[in-house]
């Protein structure tokens, strides 16, 4: 890649901060015709443009550099840890208890439930406050 090419394209960067790969090219590509060297894809231009970091910003506005930190942290996706299975217990005592809701005339009723996971042995009961059964 000639290095008055990339000169080029600083130096119009510089100028136009947020002149883009599609308006850069027929500037580039004048310029290369009456230098006598090989024209360049648009593609190039931005890989270019990308390879060289030419974002400059104009005062008291921010523009947006693909190549900086916090652009690269967006798109990468932390792994979720899920559970697929239910934990196994070995001895007694493994207990999972759920809430349950329910209203009857506007009169709520909460009920409590647990399960011995070993033994499969169900309780319920019954409690007028949500805080009562704790």
């Amino acid at each position: 890649m000639p290095q008055e090419v990339i000169g080029f394209i600083r130096d119009l960067r510089g100028e136009y901060p947020k002149l883009g790969r599609e308006k850069i090219k027929p500037f580039l590509h004048t310029y290369c015709q009456g230098r006598g060297i090989k024209t360049i894809s648009e593609s190039t231009i931005g890989n270019i443009i990308k390879r060289h970091k030419f974002f400059f910003q104009k005062s008291g506005r921010m523009y947006h550099d693909p190549s900086s930190r916090w652009a690269q942290k967006k798109g990468i996706k932390k792994k979720r840890l899920r559970v697929k299975r239910p934990p196994k217990p070995k001895e007694f005592g493994y207990i999972v208890s759920d809430t349950v809701e329910r209203v009857t005339d506007g009169i709520k009723d909460y009920f409590y439930s647990g399960i011995d996971a070993k033994l499969k042995s169900v309780l319920t009961l019954n409690y007028k406050r949500l805080t009562a059964g704790i």
